[in-house]
């Protein structure tokens, strides 16, 4: 009886293995049906975004694909690439990675052309290049009313009567124009009122506000400044004297009162001022315009050139513009003042030191330079630029302006012999060869070690391209330390901030794309600028570095025209 009772026991416990084998079997089918599920909605996921994903090709056979913060709007990057040596770092930091939006890095193979340079990114800097988005974005942002900020200027001058800068021609002709207004309502003890620039004619010429030209707040650090609008209110709508710095066409006066919104031709009577000296405003085109009434400044006794004709002295400008009115416009500025400063000074003052109204020329227009910085927006997109694709090592930056449809237009006509007639014979023989020779001349000269200068780059129109891109290539033959060029400042700049602009409301991309390269050349090392260029000679001022003794040593320069002369002369055994 007890064997039975034993052997009921022993089959029960059968039994109860056996019932609980089926469930703890259910269980581990039911967990291998979800897994191979969400396997198969994952791989899909993952195919669906690589489709997506595109080809960042390093060197040594390998590429990554690129995460969702590398893939661009509107273009394609197709150009980061990691050095040979930062390969291996590569492939063990990135590989299979997980970034914040969720998509991973890939590896794959690649066959790469031999002896093929990669372009460069830092691998290190990358982590810190994608999560700086957002923040880099905010700086393109639309800023709060920068004048509803109260500002302590360093040098105060005249609240009761006003210098407004009508500047004219291309971008940096109206920066020079720009300098010249601020020199002059130093002289005359007139407040600035900050002015409305505009675009290139060949990018559309379209209004720029001065935020996105010019740092503002640096300039009213500097010197007593109100807006347009703070202007025009107080004005009544209404400019009541001109300071010709030449002669104007009435369209460009037309175009003064479409963006100051302020009358000029024809203003209120009760406004018009019997001021001894006065004259009549010197149109070239008065005929079309008879009725104009506005008094003008200098006196008829003053000869307009568009060469400089009135000295620098405080009281010879005080005399050529010897009027009370409050409302002033300083039309058609450039150049038309021969002040009497070494070329290419930008040095500020420092915080305890102000100028008085008969300080030196050198004093006054190297402080003015210094007052007109570009955006801090360009700055610091530049300063991330530099670090992506130069690895924030030292690089050489050339202007080469010399394209015969514009900067030749008029200036190497062969009917129209000029200043620039041999230059422009020159200029014709010259070839990328010649101008890498005189590059590669230069910094030998200068004992620049090769290894110093990896990275090169070109600033030039986009007719120009190819004549840069042969450039570099003849560099990399004469230096093996040359490496491709990285990113494109373009596609830098459209990739990556694109977005920011439209948000931020600024009006012109290739604006933005020429204050940026301008900024590249200016923080460069070497500089080979282009004689006959305001756009080089607008940098030229800015490439002071300030040692430790305080004093402040101009970086390497050289003319690019005169070092390609030379090349291509001896290349032809011209002389």
């Amino acid at each position: 009886m007890h064997d039975i009772q034993q052997k009921v026991k022993q089959d029960n416990r059968t039994l109860h293995c056996i019932s609980n084998g089926f469930v703890c079997l259910k269980l581990i089918l039911a967990l291998a049906l979800v897994w191979s599920i969400g396997m198969i909605v994952s791989h899909r996921k993952e195919m669906r975004t690589r489709k997506h994903w595109k080809t960042i090709t390093p060197a040594k056979n390998s590429y990554i694909k690129a995460p969702k913060q590398f893939r661009g709007l509107n273009q394609s990057y197709g150009s980061l690439y990691p050095t040979s040596k930062q390969n291996d770092t590569l492939l063990k930091v990135f590989a299979n990675r997980t970034f914040d939006d969720g998509t991973k890095t890939g590896l794959s193979k690649k066959t790469m052309m031999e002896k093929q340079r990669p372009e460069t990114v830092p691998i290190e800097n990358l982590r810190d290049f994608l999560s700086s988005e957002q923040q880099d974005c905010l700086l393109w942002d639309k800023q709060p009313n920068l004048w509803d900020i109260d500002l302590e200027p360093q040098i105060k001058l005249d609240s009761t009567k006003f210098l407004y800068p009508g500047l004219i021609w291309g971008p940096n002709n109206q920066i020079v124009g720009l300098w010249q207004s601020i020199y002059l309502a130093l002289r005359l003890n007139r407040t600035l009122v900050v002015p409305y620039f505009h675009a290139h004619y060949t990018i559309g010429g379209g209004t720029i506000r001065p935020s996105q030209r010019i740092d503002v707040e640096r300039l009213r650090h500097f010197v007593s400044a109100i807006s347009l609008e703070s202007f025009r209110h107080i004005c009544n709508s209404s400019f009541d004297v001109v300071l010709q710095a030449q002669t104007t066409h009435s369209s460009t006066l037309k175009d003064f009162e479409k963006d100051t919104k302020m009358n000029i031709l024809h203003i209120d009577e009760a406004r018009v001022s019997n001021e001894k000296g006065s004259s009549q405003l010197r149109i070239t085109d008065k005929e079309q315009i008879p009725s104009i009434n506005i008094p003008a400044y200098p006196p008829n006794t003053y000869q307009l050139t568009y060469e400089p004709w009135l000295t620098s002295e405080r009281e010879v400008l005080r005399k050529a513009y010897n009027t009370s009115a409050k409302c002033g416009l300083y039309s058609a500025p450039f150049n038309t003042i021969a002040i009497n400063a070494p070329k290419g000074i930008a040095r500020a003052l420092s915080s305890s030191q102000l100028i008085s109204f008969n300080a030196t020329d050198r004093e006054i227009y190297s402080a003015v330079v210094d007052s007109v910085r570009r955006p801090p927006a360009v700055v610091k997109t530049v300063e991330r630029y530099k670090a992506a694709v130069f690895r924030n090592e030292p690089y050489v930056a050339v202007h080469w302006r010399y394209d015969f449809k514009d900067w030749g237009g008029a200036r190497c006509r062969p009917d129209h012999p000029n200043k620039y007639s041999k230059m422009c014979e020159e200029l014709r023989k010259i070839t990328p060869e010649d101008v890498a020779n005189g590059i590669f001349t230069s910094l030998n000269k200068a004992k620049v070690n090769q290894s110093a200068w990896k990275h090169v780059y070109i600033a030039s129109p986009p007719i120009l391209r190819n004549f840069a891109n042969k450039v570099v290539e003849v560099l990399q033959k004469l230096n093996s330390y040359v490496e491709n060029p990285g990113i494109p400042l373009d596609t830098f700049l459209m990739e990556r901030y694109q977005p920011c602009w439209k948000r931020g409301e600024w009006s012109n991309e290739q604006e933005i794309f020429l204050l940026a390269e301008m900024e590249v050349l200016a923080q460069s090392e070497w500089f080979f600028f282009a004689p006959g260029s305001t756009f080089s000679s607008n940098v030229q001022p800015l490439r002071w570095e300030k040692k430790p003794n305080k004093d402040y040593q101009k970086k390497f320069e050289k003319s690019v025209y005169e070092i390609a002369k030379n090349a291509m002369m001896k290349r032809t055994g011209l002389r």
